[in-house]
């Protein structure tokens, strides 16, 4: 019986990857596969909108007090005019804004961490 030639190194790179599965052939230089990266952005992404809705939640609930304290320097300004004041000319426009200014204290505040989950992952 004849023996057959030993492969050169290329030769058995190839046929160990034509051998594996395809979800092995797709990863990534630090060994995570294309699932494992989605598990992990989607652990990051539930962290980032978890907090943003605690952070939400409690901002809403201080909104009013927020939105006096950020209006109160044109509040100042207007003091000795009594023409002048701030109104809601709709009756939505009071519930809209204080969305608004939760949404803004939300995002303002967890910011920082949102940014840390982008960049570890």
């Amino acid at each position: 019986m004849a023996k057959k030639p030993p492969k050169d190194k290329t030769a058995q790179i190839a046929d160990n990857h034509a051998n594996q599965a395809p979800d092995d052939n797709m990863q990534a230089k630090d060994g995570m596969s294309l699932q494992d990266h989605l598990r992990e952005l989607r652990r990051r992404l539930m962290y980032s909108l978890l907090s943003f809705l605690s952070v939400f939640i409690v901002s809403f609930y201080f909104a009013k007090p927020i939105f006096n304290f950020l209006t109160m320097p044109l509040r100042n300004i207007w003091q000795d005019d009594e023409s002048r004041r701030m109104i809601f000319t709709a009756l939505h426009e009071q519930f809209i804004t204080e969305i608004k200014v939760a949404m803004f204290v939300a995002f303002a505040v967890t910011l920082p961490l949102i940014l840390v989950q982008i960049w570890m992952f």
